[in-house]
């Protein structure tokens, strides 16, 4: 019959075989280009035909009734899609027909290669497109490479062996039911999220299944982020003792268990039970492969008592794959399946329906008797329950090739006709079935990268329990014991886990299923073997260490040593407030450093606590704080002398609100970094860090949430600047008497600071140093820094005023006789301690005066200034007009000047000693006395 395309191509390839058999190239060609116009050029096809395999025949000679089942569930989808007038899938292949040819593939692998080759002389030699099936592994294996060779795509639907994924080795297969090792991929995914195991001891199985089950389970620990290790033990037939030996050897205390055959399994877990490996504080994880009750009668050999497995049992976890039967898909297809018209035959009489090729499909033979495989629908539970999922994924299975098909005849790929598995396979990956199993579609990232279906999948979890498998045993083994018990179901796409407790819609998701006897559907929480049944851990418990008594001892001390400094200071500083030598020191400012120095004690002290989000902060704070209360006033206050002194005979004026101004700009800036870098961890809370990680000890310590953004960068080169800038100045002040300049004091505390800086930073960053020691580094050094900077600055100039000494008015020191009063009001607001006086000085540019000069500098410095600018300007002038023309001249009108800025500048000076400290401000206003007349008046003009 060449009326129909498919038999036509056939028939052309046929004629091309004989040509090139009788060496008849020309021929050969032409065939070929009538082949092309014929079968590449036609845009649809008005038959494919489809392969199907399954076994109604259970392997000891009755029917089966999973095998009946998937047979029914493909001639559902089969008529569906055919009929255009039921309302499914009537605009799937608007113009073509599916036709169907069924072959049982047995039960071994030879069974299924010779059921392979007569499907593929089916329909009169033409054999088939594609193929729906078979339903177990041994079937696709016997079969998947014959189809390849055909040019067949083949859809299976039951079968989860790892090694039919490789798209390399099975290009033309695909399965709709998921693989074991998308179970071994989302258990490590679920005991990472849920417990956090990482650690874990696999036990697989010494072929290419348990090879490739183990590889997906490391990869769904790396896909979820597990950032452990695991432990790779191989097994075989050997000695299972001597191997579990070395899987003791490792420490582990979870074991992921990957074995297919049940007397195997039991082997290794009764090796394990006589090393004692498994007991309180272990837990095994498996597959559906290991839950069978087979396990069990197995280790019932005499050695080994029911308390004994129970024993060895208890803290098992496993999955077991399901199917919801409450989503819309399902429903829907359970009631059209309690609708179809029966198939068991009626009066002793099979039904005789038959496929598209002549094949009975509801009866067989057996010893020569023919054998009713055929079902009555409305015999089935409404909630689906005794429908198997291997019949649901068979529907799926056929739904999907025949939306492959359409795709390739009605889609985007119509212009390639011919249906074979490579283009197949491209078209498929434009499918996107909304099956009763679940949405099968594949990853616009994966595209052709693996053959199975990896979401939309959801598993029964279930754990073992011990007093139910007691219960149920009733003192003997049987193959009624229950021993698994349901607990929720873990969705393969969102890889969340849903708890049956106090959720109905899942609980009754477990009793919708056809799972064996020894697994109960009374729901529970996951029982392990610990003693209050919480979780083990997969290596030794973790330690939460700390700092030691005796460090966190020692910053205390250094904390209230300081506090002792700042106290000291501040009482010394309002006592003597109104001696020369504190006015000197500008007592707003000190006040300001001293502020600095009870942050570096609380700094100290949040060091020596445990890391936490608000300690973390506060200690960042305060750290910064110290150091800019301390070295900003610091810096203002030389810089205030270097401007004054530097002024020339030009008047210069730089008041305490000037200064103060400084200070707070500063602060601002510091503040506004402070408060970006807080903002960046806000929200963020302390982690751990683990100190050391092995199978004997596991350690942590606290640590604060990083905090080294942008701003903080920015912030520390500020700070930076503000040091140096003080070294600077140090620098540019550091030839003026003691008596009027602390450079020589800020130049040390600034050293003592840098010291700190070399000898933390290469500690930090070069000895591997635990979180609260590098905090309690950090504490130590601003503690230190602080209390020395005010130990340096100020103890000096207090303990004169102590022993009873002070300035004179030539700032010598003096011992004063009369001791000043003592007023309790002085600590609060005392009029005379704030001055406005401004410092002021004409000078010539010989030489650079610097140092640090007080805001209420009294009139005796101001005299002593002017005596020495007046011998350093004779002195530069006199060689100057030695070098002149006009020397004499110009020496003569030096003397004169000299002799009146003199004689005006002691007049008003001496007049201001003998007035109180509060008036001293109007005899800091430049020398008006001197004669208008001169106008000699800036070293230039000199």
């Amino acid at each position: 019959d060449l009326s129909t395309p498919d038999h036509l191509s056939v028939y052309l390839l046929s004629a091309v075989y004989n040509a090139s058999v009788s060496m008849n190239p020309s021929l050969v060609k032409r065939l070929l280009a009538i082949f092309h116009m014929c079968v590449c050029c036609v845009s649809t096809l008005t038959e494919v035909n489809i392969g199907a395999m399954f076994n109604l025949q259970d392997s000891a000679g009755g029917v089966s009734r999973v095998g009946v089942q998937c047979k029914e569930a493909i001639l559902m989808a089969f008529r569906e899609v055919n009929n255009k007038t039921d309302g499914m899938y009537d605009d799937l292949l608007p113009t073509t027909e599916l036709r169907m040819a069924y072959s049982p593939h047995g039960y071994s692998f030879s069974s299924a290669t010779v059921a392979t080759r007569t499907l593929g002389s089916s329909f009169g030699g033409l054999g088939v497109r594609a193929n729906i099936g078979p339903d177990s592994n041994t079937g696709i294996a016997g079969s998947v490479k014959i189809f390849a060779e055909q040019g067949a795509l083949q859809i299976a639907y039951q079968g989860d062996d790892d090694d039919f994924s490789l798209v390399e080795t099975y290009p033309n297969f695909v399965r709709t039911n998921p693989s074991a090792g998308l179970q071994a991929f989302l258990l490590a995914s679920f005991i990472y999220k849920t417990y956090g195991w990482e650690r874990v001891a696999i036990i697989h199985s010494y072929n290419v299944w348990g090879y490739h089950v183990q590889l997906r389970y490391i990869a769904g620990a790396q896909y979820i982020g597990a950032s452990g290790y695991w432990v790779h033990t191989d097994y075989n037939s050997r000695d299972y003792e001597a191997m579990m030996k070395e899987v003791k050897a490792t420490g582990a205390n979870i074991y992921a268990l990957f074995i297919r055959d049940a007397v195997q399994t039991a082997a290794i877990l009764k090796a394990g039970w006589k090393l004692k490996m498994f007991g309180e504080g272990t837990h095994i994880v498996a597959a559906e492969s290991a839950t069978s009750p087979e396990v069990w009668q197995n280790l019932d050999d005499g050695e080994m008592s029911l308390e004994d497995i129970a024993g060895v049992m208890k803290g098992f976890t496993a999955v077991r794959e399901m199917v919801r039967k409450s989503d819309p898909e399902a429903t829907s297809f359970i009631s059209r399946w309690r609708q179809q018209t029966p198939t068991v035959g009626s009066g002793g009489v099979c039904d005789s329906t038959t496929d598209d090729d002549g094949n009975f499909l509801h009866q067989y033979t057996a010893d020569n008797t023919t054998i009713c495989a055929g079902l009555n629908f409305t015999e089935f539970a409404t909630d689906g329950s005794d429908i198997d999922a291997a019949a649901m994924y068979a529907y799926d299975a056929t739904i999907l090739l025949a939306k492959g098909v359409n795709s390739l005849l009605h889609g985007n790929y119509s212009h390639q006709s011919e249906i074979n598995f490579f283009n197949m396979q491209t078209a498929l990956d434009q499918v996107i079935n909304a099956g009763v199993t679940g949405v099968f579609q594949r990853s616009p990232f994966l595209l052709r990268t693996s053959n199975d279906r990896m979401s939309n999948i959801a598993y029964g979890m279930f754990t073992f329990d011990p007093e139910l498998f007691l219960q149920s045993s009733k003192g003997n083994m049987s193959a009624s014991a229950k021993g698994l018990i349901y607990t929720g179901t873990l969705d393969s796409s969102s890889l969340v886990y849903e708890p049956c407790i106090d959720n109905p819609v899942v609980a009754a998701m477990c009793e919708t299923q056809m799972y064996p006897t020894h697994i109960s559907c009374a729901c529970s929480d996951f029982i392990f073997d610990t003693k209050d049944n919480t979780y083990p851990f997969d290596r030794p418990h973790v330690t939460t260490v700390s700092l030691e008594i005796g460090m966190a001892a020692l910053l205390w001390v250094a904390s209230v040593l300081c506090i002792v400094a700042v106290s000291i200071s501040f009482a010394t500083m309002v006592y003597y407030e109104q001696t020369r030598m504190i006015r000197i020191l500008q007592p707003e400012l000190v006040y300001v450093i001293l502020l600095g120095g009870v942050c570096a004690s609380v700094t100290a002290i949040l060091a020596s606590l445990e890391a936490s989000g608000p300690v973390c902060i506060s200690l960042n704070v305060m750290c910064h704080l110290s150091f800019i209360f301390i070295f900003s006033p610091l810096l203002v206050k030389t810089l205030r002398i270097y401007l004054v002194l530097n002024s020339g005979f030009q008047r210069k004026k730089v008041s305490l609100l000037q200064t103060m101004i400084c200070v707070l700009v500063i602060f601002a800036i510091t503040t506004i970094l402070l408060s970006i870098n807080i903002a960046h961890v806000w929200h963020e809370d302390y982690d751990y860090t683990m100190l050391t990680d092995n199978q004997f000890e596991r350690t942590r310590a606290k640590t604060c949430p990083y905090m080294m953004h942008d701003s903080a960068v920015a912030l520390l080169v500020f700070e930076t600047l503000i040091l140096f800038g003080g070294v600077y100045m140090c620098y540019l002040t550091r030839d003026l008497p003691s008596g009027i300049s602390d450079a020589k004091q800020v130049a040390n505390a600034i050293f003592g600071i840098i010291l700190c800086c070399l000898v933390g930073v290469p500690l930090y960053l070069l000895v591997n140093m635990k979180p609260f020691e590098s905090r309690f580094l950090l504490g130590l050094l601003v503690v230190f820094g602080a209390t020395r900077t005010i130990v340096v600055l100020y103890f000096s100039v207090f303990t004169k005023l102590l022993q009873g000494y002070d300035l004179d008015k030539t700032f010598k020191l003096v011992e004063v006789r009369k001791p000043v009063s003592f007023s309790w009001r002085k600590l609060y607001v005392h009029p005379s301690t704030v001055s406005q006086n401004t410092a002021e000085v004409t000078s010539s540019t010989n030489r650079e005066p610097t140092g640090s000069m007080n805001r209420t500098v009294t009139a005796v410095a101001e005299m002593a200034r002017i005596e020495a600018e007046i011998d350093t300007l004779k002195q530069r002038l006199e060689l100057l007009a030695n070098r002149a023309l006009h020397q004499e001249a110009i020496s003569t009108r030096l003397h004169e000047m000299s002799e009146v800025q003199v004689t005006s500048g002691m007049r008003s000076l001496r007049k201001s000693l003998d007035r109180p400290a509060g008036e001293h401000d109007r005899d800091m206003e430049p020398l008006e006395d001197i004669d208008e007349d001169d106008t000699m008046s800036s070293p230039a003009q000199l």
